[in-house]
């Protein structure tokens, strides 16, 4: 492989960030209209944060898995194949 070349993991993780920012975007979408409407509709008995807790929860081990886990999956076999 020459310098030029991308490395091939190289465009797995580039999808995987952006799958991770498009779940962001959603995220957010969703449970600003999941706000108003809880606002809206029954102002006397919030239920919104449970989805924003039980939802949030999945998506910082999203991102956890994206941004950290995967570079130590990466350095892990890197180490391996060198040897």
């Amino acid at each position: 492989m020459t310098q030029t070349e991308p490395k091939p993991m190289a465009g797995t993780q580039v999808r995987t960030q952006n799958g991770f920012w498009i779940h962001l975007a959603v995220f957010l979408v969703v449970n600003a209209g999941l706000i108003t409407l809880n606002s809206v509709r029954s102002p006397d008995k919030l239920w919104f944060h449970w989805v924003l807790i039980g939802w949030g929860a999945g998506l910082l081990l999203n991102g956890f898995c994206v941004f950290t886990g995967r570079g130590a999956k990466d350095r892990s076999i890197q180490r391996r194949t060198e040897q």
